[in-house]
């Protein structure tokens, strides 16, 4: 109860000001420049579930990019584990499979939604080898950095139109729960 209460009150600021944190330490002790981390493809690509975000880092292990982001739900977790990148959309087509009977999905039989404002995958569609998931955009950004998806990784518009500059066909990547941090101030207990 009381992580719950801590997390609702603090999940959209408390991530975002640590995860800037630990980004600037990573890109101050890298050999890359700003400009360079500008325009650096990822070799790889890090899921954190914990953290609800997706970093990117170069060749050399360097952080180049973070994005918070919506990672599964309760209703389909994201799985943890490595994956690669398998194709990379924009102006994706979204097609639904009623075999992965989304909560408030009553169709019963397969159905695409054109590119557009209603398309619920955005503008972009990188697509994973972890069977049905993939990482995307969404027409709801007030959803970022939340636990509501229907399992895959959603980002905010720009922030996924950032990393599909990024990434290509065979990056490799991982979906990972590796993160916990407590905190105590003033006689209250945060947990992250």
């Amino acid at each position: 109860r009381a992580r719950q209460a801590s997390e609702s009150q603090t999940s959209s600021t408390m991530p975002r000001a640590s995860a800037r944190a630990s980004t600037r330490s990573t890109w101050a002790s890298s050999s890359i420049s700003r400009s360079e981390r500008a325009k650096a493809k990822a070799a790889r690509v890090e899921v954190d579930k914990g953290k609800r975000a997706v970093r990117a880092f170069a060749e050399d292990g360097a952080l180049i990019a973070f994005y918070p982001a919506s990672i599964g739900s309760k209703e389909k977790p994201a799985p943890s584990g490595t994956f690669k990148v398998r194709a990379v959309a924009k102006n994706p087509t979204y097609t639904y499979n009623p075999d992965y009977s989304f909560k408030g999905v009553k169709a019963q039989e397969k159905f695409t939604i054109a590119p557009g404002p209603n398309n619920p995958v955005g503008m972009v569609w990188i697509d994973l080898t972890a069977k049905s998931y993939g990482i995307h955009g969404t027409p709801e950004p007030d959803k970022v950095s939340k636990t509501r998806s229907h399992g895959c990784i959603r980002m905010r518009s720009d922030d996924i139109g950032r990393l599909f500059m990024r990434v290509r066909a065979g990056t490799r990547g991982r979906i990972v729960y590796e993160s916990i941090a407590l905190a105590v101030q003033e006689g209250r207990v945060f947990l992250e």
